[in-house]
């Protein structure tokens, strides 16, 4: 039973519906009688834009249209995105996984139910499309450092279109290939561009707590934040540009630019 004044409301986890089960349906249960709600899809919080998932929301909309259940969201505790089995969108906002987030969220969603409100009043998260074009602007920014090193002594960039996908790889002396940028030549939410950074490459010459500090300074850099905490054990780290916050694009090409020239100090260490 959901607290906190919702006497009616109850909340039944995998409702099998059809072949499969949604995660969590809100029934209001009046006069004998069953009205489901919303259905919630519940996607992975190890993956910041799993609340985005195309598949995700259509998933959710067919249990909906099988339970009649005119409201459908898609949270990972992180984001959560609200529509409706019509097609309406409600947006995406910030979501947490805490007793007073939940209650503002039902609060609203009774109220839009009721014709009350339009919006949520979480705070807002930015759009599929805002997401898309802040990742463009990430890559053209790391792409900005990358050709502004280009045969400066001891960097080489080489570039090929590989799987519908311009590649961008920069060797800084004998660290061959060592930074690569992936933009991909249509840019979506499910099609981001990337980077990735092969540490198998710098195992050859660097010991692991140089790595580990280089790793460490990367992930001070902004747009590169997801760097802190690597496993330095791996072959090479890689992450899709994904920025959910405003990225300075200045201070990421001086940052980046700065690091790589340090990389370029360390790249003849024998």
């Amino acid at each position: 039973m959901v607290s906190g004044g919702y006497s009616n409301i109850e909340v039944e986890p995998e409702l099998v519906v059809g072949n499969g089960s949604a995660d969590l349906v809100l029934t209001r249960r009046e006069g004998g009688k069953d009205e489901h709600l919303i259905v919630i899809e519940v996607k992975s919080g190890l993956k910041e834009l799993s609340a985005y998932d195309n598949k995700a929301r259509e998933q959710v909309k067919a249990y909906a249209n099988n339970l009649n259940a005119d409201y459908c969201a898609v949270t990972n505790g992180h984001f959560v995105g609200l529509f409706s089995r019509t097609g309406k969108d409600f947006g995406y906002y910030h979501f947490e996984l805490s007793e007073d987030c939940v209650k503002r969220f039902l609060d609203d969603l009774f109220k839009i139910i009721a014709g009350e409100k339009e919006k949520l009043s979480l705070p807002v998260a930015p759009s599929r499309e805002e997401i898309g074009k802040s990742a463009n602007n990430l890559a053209k920014a790391v792409r900005e450092v990358l050709e502004g090193l280009d045969e400066q002594r001891g960097f080489r960039l080489e570039t090929e279109v590989k799987k519908e996908t311009r590649m961008f790889y920069l060797s800084v002396g004998k660290f061959r290939r060592v930074f690569r940028l992936g933009i991909p030549l249509t840019i979506s939410l499910e099609n981001r561009p990337g980077v990735d950074i092969r540490l198998n490459t710098l195992k050859r010459r660097l010991d692991l707590v140089t790595i580990q500090k280089l790793i460490n300074e990367l992930s001070e850099i902004p747009g590169f934040e997801w760097a802190k905490g690597t496993d330095i054990k791996k072959e090479f780290i890689w992450r899709h540009l994904t920025p959910i916050k405003e990225v300075n694009a200045e201070k990421l090409k001086k940052g980046l630019t700065d690091w790589l020239l340090k990389l370029s100090t360390l790249a003849d260490i024998e």
